[in-house]
């Protein structure tokens, strides 16, 4: 598994609001992508021995020699984790649509969630903790998750309401890692 990242000479000024398909439509990032650091040995060692901090700041390094925004994720950097904190999962969300998306699980069902935002609350990681007639609250590692678009395997995108109407979420309720 490699990773890439976008190149271009005159980079355009990223928002903390900025989205996947946002940057996909400004015309000036170049949609040439290059190998950066697929077969890089200090990095696959320093993951394998452990050392994170500094797999960070060499990663960190390389992104800003070659100018690049992020390394590529992988279908594994979409599965949230709700014992991190709500802004995290809020920032995971809105950075990964369109693709490859943000996904938990709901009774054993994949679910991507396409919209959200983090709100207070308390309660377990992963629970339903509010269901409202337009979002699904769910607790997380600090604050809570507002939920208000989501997507079931195989169907499209919904309004928290309109997903509601067609399967109903109880507060209580488990949303777990994805089951694939």
């Amino acid at each position: 598994m490699g990773y890439t990242a976008a190149m271009e000479a005159a980079v355009t000024p990223l928002g903390a609001r900025h989205t996947l398909e946002e940057l996909h439509d400004t015309p000036v990032i170049d949609k040439g992508f290059f190998v950066l650091m697929g077969n890089n040995v200090l990095l696959f060692r320093l993951l394998q021995e452990g050392r994170r901090e500094e797999f960070r700041q060499a990663l960190a390094w390389w992104l800003a020699a070659t100018k690049g925004y992020a390394p590529k994720l992988v279908k594994a950097d979409s599965v949230l984790d709700w014992t991190r904190p709500a802004q995290a999962l809020a920032c995971q969300v809105r950075a990964l649509r369109p693709a490859p998306g943000a996904v938990s699980a709901l009774a054993g069902e994949t679910i991507k969630i396409w919209e959200s935002r983090a709100v207070d609350g308390v309660g377990v990681p992963g629970s339903v903790i509010a269901v409202g007639c337009g979002e699904i609250t769910v607790a997380c590692g600090r604050g809570a998750l507002e939920i208000r678009r989501l997507q079931r395997a195989g169907g499209r995108s919904l309004e928290a309401a309109a997903f509601l109407r067609g399967r109903p979420v109880a507060v209580g309720e488990q949303l777990d890692a994805a089951p694939w």
